[in-house]
């Protein structure tokens, strides 16, 4: 089966069944023990109901509907705060790699949804995990200045990690771990588009 994901312009819908499809295959494997069916995330999608008023509004592709993507009815899918969020609960009490053990918080990122600039750093430190905040401890104070000397605030700029889960020690993430969070941040710069 082949496993490339799909490229970042993809439409959010679609990154987000990818996301699904791999996690799913991973599972069929044994690999996750996890349930992604469409009851599952229906259920997950009808806790994050209310979009975030004070953004303005995205267009999304008209050729990509939440019904021909798999994507439960109830996903807003033009909204893309409530996909993050819908994202984040997919993501779950993640147990997709031997990370989850040594974490105290999943980092699952922060910021405008809707943001022309995204941060992405390796993996959560200690002062991140601590929080569940990704860039809060000494690299966060380093990255805040430079929000500031580009001309822009924190609040307008969208900060993840390429692994959700902080490494032993701060080591660097391993090949599959970073493959675990792949799909997430694949799914994440899918729907916030940053430019």
């Amino acid at each position: 089966m082949d496993m490339v994901m799909s490229d970042v312009s993809d439409s959010p819908a679609q990154l987000l069944q990818e996301a699904r499809r791999l996690l799913t295959f991973q599972g069929e494997l044994g690999l996750l023990g996890l349930d992604v069916s469409p009851e599952l995330l229906a259920q997950r999608a009808s806790i994050a109901t209310a979009p975030c008023e004070a953004l303005p509004q995205r267009k999304t592709p008209a050729a990509t509907s939440p019904a021909d993507s798999g994507i439960p009815s109830t996903w807003n899918a033009t909204e893309p705060a409530l996909m993050l969020r819908e994202l984040s609960t997919v993501l779950g009490p993640c147990s997709r790699c031997k990370l989850s053990r040594t974490r105290t918080h999943i980092v699952f990122g922060v910021g405008n949804a809707k943001a022309r600039v995204m941060f992405v750093g390796e993996g959560p430190g200690r002062d991140e995990d601590l929080q569940g905040e990704p860039f809060v401890g000494a690299a966060g104070q380093l990255l805040d200045k430079m929000i500031k000397a580009m001309g822009l605030m924190r609040s307008e700029v969208y900060i993840a990690n390429v692994v959700k889960c902080r490494p032993p020690k701060n080591r660097d993430p391993e090949p599959d771990e970073v493959a675990a969070c792949e799909p997430f941040l694949k799914a994440q710069l899918g729907i916030i588009k940053p430019e």
